[in-house]
């Protein structure tokens, strides 16, 4: 009696673990797939961030000024972006301009990763019932912006 019980069983372990592998393993993906944007991200910000920073040493006076302003915020872009792979970096693209609001100047810094949902860092898994894994906007974007002192 016991050993028809345990023929009735065969097979059980292998669907519970294809059930349970499944859902780890979707999970594992998950985690990885939206880490790796997350982290492209946040060195996007602070790779802006330093460019603006970076770039308010030059001199107001300078005739030049906008295009040393320009210069010094791609340069420090470029330094700072230096932490990811290459393959991270090629699809980037640096907007560096100088806006007039009101009476007020500013030094506007972006870096723009386009079509992300088109050119993924990791493949997009399709789950049945969730959908894409990771569903991220189609472009990852930073931006940063800073007054500029007044001319004189």
């Amino acid at each position: 009696m016991l050993r028809l019980g345990t023929q009735k069983q065969r097979g059980a372990t292998a669907i519970e673990f294809a059930i349970v592998f499944s859902l780890l393993f979707g999970i594992f993906w998950a985690t990885i797939s939206y880490a790796l944007p997350f982290f492209l991200n946040q060195v996007m910000n602070h790779a802006v961030a330093e460019g603006a920073r970076f770039a308010v040493r030059a001199d107001p006076d300078e005739p030049s000024y906008e295009a040393v302003l320009q210069e010094l915020a791609n340069q420090e872009i470029l330094n700072e972006l230096s932490v990811l792979p290459p393959k991270f970096r090629t699809n980037l693209i640096t907007t560096v301009e100088v806006q007039d609001v009101g009476t007020q100047r500013y030094l506007i810094v972006t870096l723009t990763y386009p079509n992300y949902s088109s050119q993924p860092i990791i493949p997009v898994l399709n789950l049945p019932g969730l959908g894409p894994i990771p569903n991220l906007p189609g472009d990852l974007r930073a931006s940063s912006r800073l007054r500029l002192p007044s001319q004189n």
